[in-house]
């Protein structure tokens, strides 16, 4: 392998999928070996796959990516389903849910039968209920036929299934409605209750991959920014004017050793947001995430003093801090102290499944009443955006951008034995055909199905608007997955998972090939093809940029004083250069049209797209 400081730099992003983020650890392995990460991020299973890609390439000389690549193994043979443990309060719930996603214990997707499967496996979870409440059935029955014959049989009976099937739903919803909520909204918190969890496994996954100490302080995002190893942490905290200084330009992505970014949602706010928080507005309550952390994290996350950001009111802040520890709360770090993993379990909360993460927020509407919080609620980053490809784009890259889909088999389409025709990533410029999920014409099946692709298609629309897109699709790589792979099969078998960490590493191959071989015409690679591309579509898109910008500025009257905020001597220097600049594109653009030059066939569909807001 080429020495590290002569590869280049590449992008990586990764869709969630649950289960199915068992395909990164390889993946991220085998890119390792022909390029360095710069920028690395993804939304819920994606978010550990770039969480453990980052803290790999954080100790790339240590052996990071050995490590990551053992990752993989942690999970096979029922490794995966020790790791979900469910609380006591929710437990019956677990089994229930698998069921209903039509996936047996011994990870095989059912067929049929799946509404008597979960109806069995509910009785079966609430048999202190169902049990006795069968028996009563069967007495009623019986008692009926001795009294009043057949008739009075059939009435027993009948009353006592009414019996049964009430009550035993009585209990599922009182579950759902008290047990789950009372749970943060999950069936399982992350914590384990008879060995470790995931959340236990995965935070010593990511320090192990980051060669640091599994019982010590996290790995945190100032880490990955600065480069900065265990042994260098002494010094650098010694030094507490520098690395105040040095804050700065660390949030300044292009700064970073290492950009690691992923995706929550805040369902108080109704919007997804971007990790690590740019805000110091947010704050913990103590008790509630030693229930969602381990103890070694919540005792990092209280040991991180935050620094009072410039021009701030000191007394303020103060009283703030005041208010929230007289309730048992604390501010959440800034964003240079702030673990890695808790951004990965923010990110990573799939609702019902995982317990959502509760921070608090001053009420500044609350007038009059002294400081006051409100309780948000953050839940999956896929829930809005599972596969965040803006979160690294530019207008014209200087390395590549790759990215990861996952994705089913279609009809007519079956597993190969050999997992490199188990991907797909273009070798041309041409569309590439969208996803199709065909909809049963009738019956129970056509409304569910209606139902699941509604959903489906609301909070993924804006993912997808990507995929087909020049300049994007070109670089992502697609995973095919049967039924019972990935998901929320749980119970998948060391096969299936060593099958799909293989399919990874054939989709990090495919997508070198792609970028690396000479593909295109005149020897170009995919790489300059990629380039050439982006640069054409972003000459198409200026040209209706500017029509609209020279429409808008004609009707703009720049005020000689702005009553709250006043045009500084830069500002208006930038205006006229910028109405300079325009006019100049307007006039080439105008100049091609007069010589008949066209670009009608340039990559348009980059010019109708929207960044998603921060």
């Amino acid at each position: 392998m080429a020495d590290t400081k002569e590869l280049p730099y590449c992008d990586v992003i990764m869709k969630g999928g649950i289960t199915s983020g068992v395909v990164y650890p390889e993946a991220l392995v085998r890119l390792s070996r022909k390029y360095r990460f710069k920028s690395i991020g993804g939304a819920s299973a994606g978010a550990i796959g770039a969480a453990l890609g980052a803290a790999a390439e954080h100790n790339r000389a240590g052996g990071g990516f050995d490590s990551l690549r053992n990752k993989t193994n942690d999970l096979a043979d029922g490794g995966l389903k020790k790791l979900f443990q469910p609380q006591a309060s929710t437990r019956p719930l677990l089994p229930i849910m698998i069921a209903a996603a039509g996936f047996g214990s011994d990870g095989k997707k059912r067929t049929g039968g799946t509404a008597a499967v979960v109806i069995g496996t509910i009785l079966g979870q609430y048999w202190r209920w169902s049990v006795p409440l069968f028996l009563l059935a069967l007495a009623l029955g019986l008692g009926g036929g001795l009294l009043f014959g057949w008739t009075g049989a059939a009435l027993g009976a009948l009353l006592g299934a009414l019996l049964l099937v009430g009550l035993v739903v009585w209990r599922v919803l009182r579950t759902l409605t008290h047990a789950v909520p009372l749970n943060s909204f999950g069936i399982c918190t992350g914590i384990g209750t008879d060995g470790p969890g995931f959340t236990d496994w995965l935070a010593a996954s990511i320090d192990e991959c980051a060669g640091r100490d599994p019982d010590g302080p996290p790995l945190t995002f100032g880490h990955l920014w600065r480069g900065q190893t265990a042994s260098t942490e002494v010094a650098a905290a010694s030094d507490a004017e520098a690395r105040q200084r040095s804050e700065v330009a660390e949030l300044d992505p292009a700064s970073r050793q290492i950009d690691l970014r992923m995706i929550t949602t805040c369902l108080s706010h109704g919007s997804p947001y971007e990790l690590p928080f740019d805000t110091k507005n947010l704050f913990f309550d103590v008790e509630e995430w030693k229930t969602l952390f381990p103890a070694r994290v919540v005792d990092a996350l209280l040991s991180a003093l935050p620094a009072q950001p410039a021009g701030s009111d000191d007394a303020a802040e103060r009283r703030h801090d005041l208010a929230a520890r007289q309730q048992g709360m604390r501010r959440l770090p800034i964003a240079t102290d702030f673990p890695v993993f808790v951004a990965v379990r923010m990110s990573l909360s799939f609702p019902l499944l995982i317990s959502a993460i509760p921070l608090y927020e001053i009420d500044f509407a609350a007038k009059g009443r002294g400081v006051t919080f409100r309780k948000l609620w953050f839940t999956d980053g896929g829930l809005v955006s599972n596969f965040p490809l803006h979160l690294f784009d530019e207008a014209l890259p200087a390395h590549p951008s790759f990215a990861i889909n996952l994705d089913r088999f279609g009809k007519g389409q079956t597993r190969d034995t050999s997992e490199a025709k188990n991907v797909d990533v273009p070798k041309t410029n041409a569309s590439r055909l969208p996803s199709y999920a065909e909809i049963h014409p009738v019956g129970f099946a056509a409304v569910k199905d209606f139902a699941a692709r509604a959903l489906s298609t609301a909070r993924g629309w804006q993912d997808n608007s990507y995929l087909n897109v020049p300049g994007y699709r070109d670089r992502i790589a697609r995973v095919f997955q049967t039924p019972e792979e990935g998901g929320i099969n749980l119970y998948m078998d060391g096969d299936s998972v060593a099958r799909l960490g293989k399919r990874g590493g054939a989709a990090a191959d495919a997508l070198i090939k792609q970028f690396e071989g000479e593909h295109y015409a005149n020897d170009r690679t995919g790489w300059d093809n990629h380039r050439w591309i982006r640069y054409r579509a972003l000459i198409a898109a200026m040209a209706p940029f500017a029509e609209s910008y020279a429409a808008g500025r004609a009707q703009l009257k720049l005020p000689k004083r702005y009553p709250s905020y006043p045009a500084t001597r830069q500002e208006a220097a930038v205006m006229t250069a910028v109405d300079a600049a325009m006019a100049s594109l307007r006039k080439a653009f105008d100049a091609d049209a007069a010589a008949d030059v066209t670009i009608t066939d340039a990559p348009k569909p980059l010019s109708r797209l929207r960044r998603t807001s921060r």
